[in-house]
């Protein structure tokens, strides 16, 4: 039988995540893919950098700061990649996917929800790990904090903003989808 836990012991990491950014809404038309692979805490890592360059950021001058708005809040893209990462049902035989969109981001995670876990659940807020071994691995390289729910930090992130992220649950994926906000957020890169 191979559940995720045996598959995470095994530190065989073979499933990776793809990202595409697409060039408009209209033609889904993919600019740019690419695939990243190795642990969890890598593949964080990567994909969190690479997400960054793929973000369009403004800046602007204040005396002699600089400050940078960005298309879409970072700390909630950091969040939505750490639940891609830690919650993925790592058993099913397909890789994590990420868009980037013009006007928004989906992180869609193969596997859906384990039966115990309802669509209620995640809204109020209880937390599970499916992946301990992960959560483990990212908590020590103080990646994830296990108290914070994840959900809720990405929600505040845009509580002073007229759009809302939202997810999605199918059978057999999971699906969170960050909004372009309309009003820049600072980035947390200077604090």
């Amino acid at each position: 039988m191979n559940t995720s836990h045996t598959y995470l012991n095994s530190g065989s990491y073979q499933h990776g995540i793809r990202v595409n950014v697409i060039d408009d809404t209209q033609s889904f038309k993919v600019k740019l893919c690419k695939e990243f692979t190795g642990e969890p805490q890598t593949q964080f890592k990567d994909v969190f950098s690479f997400l960054r360059l793929s973000i369009s950021t403004r800046s602007i001058y204040k005396g002699l700061c600089r400050i940078d708005y960005h298309d879409f809040p970072l700390s909630a893209v950091r969040e939505a990649l750490l639940n891609l990462i830690a919650h993925r049902d790592y058993s099913v035989n397909a890789d994590s996917c990420i868009n980037v969109y013009p006007n928004r981001i989906e992180f869609i995670s193969p596997g859906g929800l384990p039966a115990f876990i309802s669509k209620q659940d995640i809204e109020d807020g209880r937390i599970f790990h499916r992946n301990p071994i992960v959560i483990q691995q990212l908590t020590k390289l103080r990646q994830l904090d296990t108290n914070n729910h994840g959900f809720d930090i990405i929600r505040k992130t845009y509580t002073r903003n007229d759009k809302r992220p939202c997810f999605q649950i199918a059978p057999n994926s999971f699906r969170v989808i960050l909004p372009k906000i309309s009003s820049p957020e600072i980035s947390e890169a200077h604090s």
